[in-house]
Parts: structure tokens; C-alpha cells; sequence
């Protein structure tokens, strides 16, 4: 089962055409985080709760969608309220949208929470229009699609045995560091990258030109 979270991020025309061209499957979750609930209204999606403090939705929410309300002053932000309801319900998969562009510290935060997801045993990624990121502490295969550039950046100080194919600048048991930007900006050679790790927990992040 995939959760898709819509964040709080005041989302531009662009980007809300891009979220509109998404597919949505019967059996998904479609949680927005507070403000969420604005993109998600404006693209004609109805989603299944809505989560937070109800401090920055525009209007009422109807009594037919379910709301779960809490405090403003609490320990979670409204997306991670929203990954925790995701997990509950059993979702695998968890998607944020509106996540990234808007307030620094809940754009780190919503990154970083894919470790969060990991530690709960689900795949997160966050997507943008133009980028995908995602976080694995073992392997993975990405198809380049509308990407042609991708970037490792470690989350940990360090990430060793770093091999990767179908790229531009290959790695081959390579370590990388948090402090530094060997993995930034490298290119797709072929339609399938992989990348494999030893030890560690690395972002890999693909954009568009």
C-alpha cells in the first residue's frame, strides 16, 4: 500500500500541474498535512485525512473528509504526524509531495525524515516536479526517465564500498563523505543506474536539467 502526503509547501502553478498529472491507485492514501490540503483542493483532489494543526488551511474542510486534529505547540511537525499515520495504516511505500521548496528547517526535515520511514520498515521518497530523493543504506537501481543528472550525498559522516554503473563518473568501492561533494552532480550514461553501499546511509537524488 503507498501513502502519498501532501506537505504545506505553497505550491506554484508548475507545480501543481505536475501533481495533477500524478496516478493515484484505488487502494492508496492520500494524507495532506495541514496547509496540504490547500494543493490538494486546488489540483481537485479529495483525500482521505487531513492531519495537523489546521493553522495555514484556507477555508473549512468539509465534514466528509476525515481530519485528525492536534495543538500547535506539539513535538512532531505536521508531516511527521502524517508519516506516522501512514506507517499505522500499513503503508510500504510513502511519497512526499509539497514537501521541498519552503522553510529551510521543513525542507531538512522532510529529507531527513526519509531515515525515519527506513527505521520504520517502508520505502520513502520525496518528489518534486523537477527531482526525486530517496535513501538507501544497501542497494538500489534507478531508471533515469526525465533525469539526467544524479547526485550521492551521505547522511552519515561516511559511506563505504561505493560501486556504481550506468553513470558518467563511476565509483568502484569508493568511500564518500558527508563533508565533502565527490557524489554531487554526476550523470546518467544509460537508461539504469545502480548504485550499491557497504556501509552507511546515502541519499541519491536525480533532477532534471
Amino acid at each position: 500500500m503507498r501513502g502519498w502526503i501532501f506537505g504545506a509547501v505553497n505550491a506554484k502553478a508548475d507545480d501543481a500541474l505536475f501533481y495533477k498529472r500524478l496516478k493515484f491507485e484505488k487502494d492508496d492514501i492520500i494524507i495532506c498535512a495541514d496547509g496540504g490540503y490547500n494543493t490538494a483542493t486546488l489540483i481537485g483532489i479529495v483525500p482521505h485525512i487531513v492531519i495537523g494543526d489546521m493553522d495555514s488551511i484556507s477555508g473549512a474542510v468539509p465534514s466528509s473528509i476525515k481530519k485528525i486534529v492536534y495543538p500547535k505547540n506539539k513535538d512532531k511537525t505536521d508531516l511527521h504526524l502524517c508519516i506516522d499515520y501512514a506507517l499505522e495504516n500499513g503503508c510500504k511505500e510513502i511519497i512526499l509531495l509539497n514537501s521541498f521548496g519552503g522553510r529551510i528547517d521543513h525542507s531538512i526535515a522532510a529529507l531527513v525524515s526519509l531515515k525515519y520511514i527506513m527505521e520504520n520498515n517502508a520505502e520513502g521518497m520525496l518528489v518534486t516536479k523537477s527531482s526525486k530523493a530517496f535513501l538507501t543504506d544497501e542497494k538500489a537501481t534507478i531508471k533515469r526517465s526525465i533525469y539526467s543528472k544524479i547526485s550521492l550525498v551521505p547522511l552519515t559522516d561516511t559511506v563505504s564500498g561505493v560501486t556504481t554503473s550506468g553513470l558518467q563518473y563511476p565509483l568502484e568501492n569508493a568511500t564518500l563523505h558527508q563533508s565533502a561533494n565527490m557524489g554531487i552532480s554526476n550523470a546518467f550514461s544509460s537508461g539504469v543506474a545502480s548504485v550499491e553501499i557497504k556501509e552507511g546511509l546515502l541519499f541519491i537524488i536525480c533532477e532534471e536539467d
